[in-house]
Protein backbone atom coordinates (compact mmCIF):
# COMPACT_ATOMS: atom_id res chain seq x y z
CA UNK A 1 0.00 0.00 0.00
CA UNK A 2 2.51 2.28 1.04
CA UNK A 3 4.49 1.42 -2.80
CA UNK A 4 1.47 2.33 -4.43
CA UNK A 5 1.25 5.97 -2.41
CA UNK A 6 4.38 6.75 -3.00
CA UNK A 7 4.15 5.91 -6.95
CA UNK A 8 1.13 8.14 -7.04
CA UNK A 9 2.95 11.36 -5.51
CA UNK A 10 5.55 10.68 -7.77
CA UNK A 11 3.73 10.89 -10.84
CA UNK A 12 1.42 13.28 -9.55
CA UNK A 13 4.59 15.51 -8.88
CA UNK A 14 6.04 15.08 -12.53
CA UNK A 15 2.84 15.95 -14.13
CA UNK A 16 2.68 19.34 -12.12
CA UNK A 17 5.92 20.03 -13.67
CA UNK A 18 5.27 18.47 -16.82
CA UNK A 19 2.22 20.45 -17.81
CA UNK A 20 4.55 23.71 -18.54
CA UNK A 21 6.42 22.09 -20.94
CA UNK A 22 3.06 22.54 -23.12
CA UNK A 23 2.43 26.10 -22.84
CA UNK A 24 3.59 28.84 -24.63
CA UNK A 25 6.03 32.15 -23.35
CA UNK A 26 6.41 35.49 -23.99
CA UNK A 27 9.57 37.55 -22.55
CA UNK A 28 9.70 37.71 -19.30
CA UNK A 29 8.89 34.73 -19.42
CA UNK A 30 5.64 34.76 -19.37
CA UNK A 31 3.26 31.86 -19.61
CA UNK A 32 0.54 32.41 -22.13
CA UNK A 33 -0.90 28.88 -22.23
CA UNK A 34 -1.34 27.46 -25.71
CA UNK A 35 -2.09 28.66 -29.07
CA UNK A 36 -5.88 29.23 -29.07
CA UNK A 37 -8.61 27.10 -31.03
CA UNK A 38 -9.20 28.51 -34.86
CA UNK A 39 -12.69 28.19 -35.30
CA UNK A 40 -13.89 30.39 -38.78
CA UNK A 41 -12.89 32.99 -41.22
CA UNK A 42 -14.99 34.94 -43.78
CA UNK A 43 -13.86 37.75 -46.12
CA UNK A 44 -17.56 38.53 -46.53
CA UNK A 45 -18.01 40.18 -42.91
CA UNK A 46 -19.18 43.55 -42.82
CA UNK A 47 -16.93 46.26 -41.58
CA UNK A 48 -19.04 47.57 -38.25
CA UNK A 49 -18.32 46.47 -34.97
CA UNK A 50 -22.15 45.52 -34.92
CA UNK A 51 -21.61 43.38 -38.02
CA UNK A 52 -18.27 42.03 -36.11
CA UNK A 53 -20.48 40.91 -33.17
CA UNK A 54 -23.48 39.26 -34.90
CA UNK A 55 -21.56 37.28 -37.07
CA UNK A 56 -19.52 36.07 -33.97
CA UNK A 57 -22.25 35.09 -32.26
CA UNK A 58 -23.95 33.48 -35.27
CA UNK A 59 -20.63 31.61 -35.63
CA UNK A 60 -20.16 30.42 -31.53
CA UNK A 61 -23.70 30.04 -31.40
CA UNK A 62 -24.06 32.04 -28.03
CA UNK A 63 -26.46 34.87 -27.95
CA UNK A 64 -25.17 35.83 -24.82
CA UNK A 65 -22.31 37.46 -26.18
CA UNK A 66 -20.67 41.47 -25.91
CA UNK A 67 -17.90 43.36 -27.54
CA UNK A 68 -15.64 43.95 -24.62
CA UNK A 69 -13.96 46.82 -26.35
CA UNK A 70 -11.99 46.91 -29.74
CA UNK A 71 -8.20 46.72 -29.64
CA UNK A 72 -6.23 48.86 -32.11
CA UNK A 73 -3.15 50.79 -33.15
CA UNK A 74 -1.13 51.59 -30.49
CA UNK A 75 -2.96 49.76 -27.71
CA UNK A 76 -2.34 46.51 -30.37
CA UNK A 77 0.77 44.88 -29.18
CA UNK A 78 1.74 42.00 -30.38
CA UNK A 79 4.57 39.45 -28.74
CA UNK A 80 5.88 36.65 -30.14
CA UNK A 81 6.00 33.81 -28.37
CA UNK A 82 9.02 30.79 -28.12
CA UNK A 83 7.18 28.93 -30.86
CA UNK A 84 7.98 30.70 -34.58
CA UNK A 85 4.58 32.02 -36.18
CA UNK A 86 2.88 32.34 -32.96
CA UNK A 87 2.23 35.56 -31.66
CA UNK A 88 0.08 36.93 -28.16
CA UNK A 89 -1.46 39.64 -27.15
CA UNK A 90 -2.53 40.40 -23.92
CA UNK A 91 -6.40 41.04 -22.31
CA UNK A 92 -5.13 42.59 -19.78
CA UNK A 93 -8.25 41.88 -17.12
CA UNK A 94 -10.79 41.14 -19.60
CA UNK A 95 -11.09 37.38 -20.14
CA UNK A 96 -12.94 37.24 -23.25
CA UNK A 97 -14.27 33.41 -24.40
CA UNK A 98 -14.02 34.40 -28.11
CA UNK A 99 -11.28 37.05 -30.43
CA UNK A 100 -11.57 38.25 -33.36
CA UNK A 101 -8.85 38.99 -35.52
CA UNK A 102 -9.72 41.22 -38.58
CA UNK A 103 -6.90 41.60 -41.18
CA UNK A 104 -6.14 44.47 -43.44
CA UNK A 105 -5.09 43.74 -47.26
CA UNK A 106 -3.71 40.39 -47.52
CA UNK A 107 -4.18 39.82 -50.97
CA UNK A 108 -1.62 40.20 -54.08
CA UNK A 109 -1.01 43.68 -55.47
CA UNK A 110 -4.23 45.70 -57.27
CA UNK A 111 -7.09 43.50 -55.14
CA UNK A 112 -8.73 44.08 -51.87
CA UNK A 113 -8.80 40.82 -49.65
CA UNK A 114 -9.80 41.55 -45.79
CA UNK A 115 -10.36 38.05 -43.20
CA UNK A 116 -12.57 38.30 -40.00
CA UNK A 117 -10.92 35.37 -38.30
CA UNK A 118 -12.43 34.25 -35.23
CA UNK A 119 -10.78 32.33 -32.29
CA UNK A 120 -11.88 30.95 -29.68
CA UNK A 121 -10.10 31.57 -26.24
CA UNK A 122 -9.08 27.77 -24.03
CA UNK A 123 -6.15 28.05 -22.61
CA UNK A 124 -4.80 31.68 -20.67
CA UNK A 125 -7.77 33.58 -20.26
CA UNK A 126 -6.31 36.87 -20.50
CA UNK A 127 -3.86 36.36 -23.39
CA UNK A 128 -4.53 35.67 -27.19
CA UNK A 129 -2.23 33.67 -28.38
CA UNK A 130 -2.45 32.72 -32.53
CA UNK A 131 -0.26 30.52 -35.41
CA UNK A 132 -0.82 32.70 -37.97
CA UNK A 133 1.36 30.26 -40.23
CA UNK A 134 -0.89 27.57 -39.66
CA UNK A 135 -3.77 29.36 -40.77
CA UNK A 136 -5.56 28.09 -43.97
CA UNK A 137 -8.20 31.20 -44.89
CA UNK A 138 -10.33 28.78 -47.60
CA UNK A 139 -7.02 28.30 -49.78
CA UNK A 140 -7.20 31.90 -50.87
CA UNK A 141 -3.59 33.23 -51.57
CA UNK A 142 -2.39 35.30 -48.72
CA UNK A 143 0.70 37.61 -49.33
CA UNK A 144 2.13 37.56 -45.91
CA UNK A 145 0.08 36.94 -42.99
CA UNK A 146 1.43 38.65 -39.95
CA UNK A 147 0.82 41.07 -37.28
CA UNK A 148 1.29 43.79 -39.24
CA UNK A 149 -1.31 43.02 -41.36
CA UNK A 150 -4.00 43.21 -38.48
CA UNK A 151 -6.11 45.97 -38.50
CA UNK A 152 -7.86 45.34 -35.12
CA UNK A 153 -8.52 42.24 -32.51
CA UNK A 154 -12.51 42.25 -30.58
CA UNK A 155 -12.54 40.58 -27.88
CA UNK A 156 -15.84 38.90 -26.63
CA UNK A 157 -17.42 37.88 -23.74
CA UNK A 158 -20.42 37.29 -21.47
CA UNK A 159 -21.49 39.95 -19.42
CA UNK A 160 -20.46 39.30 -15.80
CA UNK A 161 -23.35 38.37 -13.36
CA UNK A 162 -22.66 38.97 -9.67
CA UNK A 163 -22.59 35.83 -8.02
CA UNK A 164 -25.62 34.88 -5.51
CA UNK A 165 -22.75 35.03 -2.49
CA UNK A 166 -21.99 38.68 -3.23
CA UNK A 167 -25.93 40.02 -3.16
CA UNK A 168 -26.39 38.04 0.44
CA UNK A 169 -23.37 40.28 1.73
CA UNK A 170 -24.62 43.37 0.26
CA UNK A 171 -28.32 42.62 1.59
CA UNK A 172 -27.06 41.32 5.07
CA UNK A 173 -24.92 44.67 5.46
CA UNK A 174 -27.72 46.82 4.50
CA UNK A 175 -30.10 45.27 6.72
CA UNK A 176 -26.88 45.21 9.52
CA UNK A 177 -26.99 49.52 9.03
CA UNK A 178 -31.23 49.72 9.01
CA UNK A 179 -30.65 48.09 12.64
CA UNK A 180 -28.04 50.07 13.86
CA UNK A 181 -29.94 52.96 12.93
CA UNK A 182 -33.00 51.91 14.25
CA UNK A 183 -31.55 51.23 17.78
CA UNK A 184 -30.23 55.21 17.74
CA UNK A 185 -33.77 56.34 17.53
Amino acid sequence: MRRILQISMTVCFLLVFASSAWSLTVPGPIDVGAADTFWVASSSVGNSDADELAWAIDQSGDSDLVSLGKIQGSAMQWIETNQSGTWAISFGTLEPEYFLIKTGNVAPPGSVLQYHILFENVDSMNWGVVNLSALDLEGAEIIGLDVGKISHVNPFGEVPVPEPTTMLLLGFGLIGLAGVRRLRK
